[in-house]
């Protein structure tokens, strides 16, 4: 049995060798008995511990987000990745990496950040009445001159 959450989770994501969902990594703790708790929200308590390690320890912390509510160990993460990167990078890559290091961070929005608005123009009905009447008066003034 391992004395903090933190201990736990590192111990978690050792063993699993990759990164995991913060309720699965909750769910395994306490089922392996890595940690005992008569806490009500223990995958809340596992996410705010990673989160708040990341957020304050920086670099120095030991673990690092894959995706939203997915973590991992940066020791297990790096080995993989060292393992799979390329020794060379091919010019697509190399283009790919150098337009997104230019591109400014307010377009590189991902998911469904882009919201299509459409804006439909209506004539004001105050307008559209003045226009009728000035209409109706011009015929009027038609039909008295005899044109």
């Amino acid at each position: 049995m391992e004395s903090t959450w933190r201990n736990a989770i590192i111990r978690v994501l050792r063993e699993a060798q990759m990164p995991l969902d913060y309720r699965e990594i909750s769910t395994l703790i306490l089922t392996q008995g890595y940690y005992e708790t008569e806490g009500a929200t223990p995958h809340a308590t596992v996410n705010a511990q990673i989160t708040a390690s990341i957020k304050n320890d920086g670099a120095a912390t030991p673990f690092i987000k894959v995706e939203k509510g997915v973590f991992g160990l940066k020791e297990v993460l790096g080995t993989i990745i060292q393992a799979d990167t390329p020794k060379t990078l091919s010019k697509p890559t190399l283009e790919a990496l150098l337009i997104e290091s230019l591109e400014p961070p307010q377009n590189r929005q991902r998911g469904d950040g882009f919201l299509a608005v459409e804006y439909i123009q209506d004539v004001d009905p105050e307008l559209r009445e003045r226009e009728i009447q000035n209409t109706l008066r011009a015929l009027e003034q038609q039909m008295r001159n005899g044109t």
